[in-house]
């Protein structure tokens, strides 16, 4: 019934042979999609789009000021979208989604794919964490991509949750609503647009660090309980990469902050 009015689109080179596209530069850009659960599986109910900005002090002397201006972006698309099918669970805990923010929408997904071909071009570059989930749900196809999930995979072969690779890599907390607010999409699109930067900046050795050899979590802890200048570390620096921990409030309190 609804299969007729959801095609794939693909991103073109805007312009012509006669009438060639500027010689603008490819632009990169972060995407990210929240979905609600439909009769039809996941479909799109949000889409942010970020815009890295190239911008960047020129004096040598202000390094840090630098590195900061090149991870600047914009947000040039972000909004909500009205699925076809009835929707069976919003996941408004993921998606930050609620059937109240939906009520009044009228932007279908054909709407998004004519703003989303109207700002990339088949040349430019889209960011993204798991992007595969992304793209099937807008129906778009595009070639050149970076996908975090897949540079920051591990060397066994698992894939890291962006919410992790963002608290360790970049000491920066995402997805915090524990379940209230759902996601940020803008947020999420930044933190992976990031990731991306940096790992281009500074090359392999920006990665999650792991350990060859398992470790005795007790013995790590009694190691920096007998350390006191480690106090002001965290425990994932100490342990020289990233742990989970379970056990009661204020044990972790204790041992792990």
């Amino acid at each position: 019934e609804f299969g007729s009015l959801e095609y794939y689109v693909q991103t073109f080179r805007h312009g012509s042979d006669d009438m060639p596209s500027s010689s603008r530069k490819s632009k990169i850009y972060a995407m990210d999609c929240e979905m609600v659960k439909t009769i039809a599986g996941p479909e799109l109910a949000r889409v942010s789009l970020i815009e890295y900005s190239r911008s960047c002090c020129g004096d040598d002397d202000e390094c840090d000021e630098r590195v900061e201006a090149n991870e600047k972006s914009v947000v040039v698309l972000d909004e909500l979208v009205k699925p076809r099918r009835p929707v069976l669970d919003y996941l408004s805990e993921f998606s930050g989604v609620t059937p109240s923010m939906l009520e009044n929408v009228a932007t279908r997904i054909e709407d998004i794919q004519i703003k989303l071909l109207s700002l990339i071009e088949e040349n430019d570059i889209i960011v993204g964490h798991s992007l595969e989930n992304d793209l099937k749900a807008l129906r778009l196809v595009h070639n050149r991509i970076v996908d975090t999930s897949v540079v920051f995979r591990g060397s066994n072969g698992r894939k890291y949750s962006l919410r992790h690779l963002s608290n360790v890599l970049l000491q920066k907390q995402i997805q915090k609503g524990c379940g209230s607010s759902g996601h940020c999409s803008t947020e999420d699109a930044e933190a992976a647009l990031v990731l991306a930067l940096r790992r281009g900046r500074i090359g392999p050795s920006f990665q999650l660090k792991e350990n060859t050899k398992p470790q005795n979590v007790v013995s790590v802890f009694h190691k920096i309980n007998r350390n006191d200048n480690s106090k002001s570390l965290s425990f994932a620096q100490r342990n020289e990469g990233s742990c989970v921990c379970v056990g009661s409030n204020d044990w972790i309190s204790k041992y792990a902050n």
